[in-house]
């Protein structure tokens, strides 16, 4: 007698269970409080005008619609719609590794040297182990 096959779904949510759901929810949460209410003062914080219109493209762009024309506050109204959808979560998951290597270089470059910017990167350097130790434990 053949094993059964596990449909992706069933891989998925088993998986996650390995490094617990939780984690990966407060993962999901934490980005998006970031990129949402912590830098919503990165405008402000320009070394230059050049730089401080960077930075306004950059939030501009962090807003939009990235994918199935939802924008990540979209995407995270349903967790569980996402669990359900391994295409959704692995592009949800893409999507967040493209923000974070997108974010980081524009705060290292266009922000003033200051506290903030030292939260900031601070706090994407933790996002970033995060993100490296729950896709880890799903492969």
């Amino acid at each position: 007698m053949r094993p059964r096959i596990k449909s992706y779904q069933q891989f998925v949510l088993e998986s996650t269970k390995a490094i617990n759901v939780n984690v990966i929810n407060s993962f999901i949460n934490d980005f998006g409080f970031f990129i949402t209410l912590n830098l919503s003062q990165v405008t402000k914080m320009g070394i230059d005008s050049d730089s401080t219109n960077e930075l306004i493209n950059m939030m501009k762009n962090i807003r939009k619609p990235i994918i199935n024309g939802m924008s990540y506050v979209d995407l995270v109204q349903d967790l569980q719609k996402l669990y359900k959808s391994p295409k959704l979560l692995s592009a949800f998951f893409s999507k967040i590794r493209e923000f974070i290597l997108y974010i980081e270089p524009r705060i290292q470059r266009f922000v003033k040297d200051g506290e903030y910017k030292n939260n900031w990167l601070s706090r994407i350097s933790k996002l970033k182990n995060s993100y490296k130790t729950i896709i880890t434990s799903l492969t």
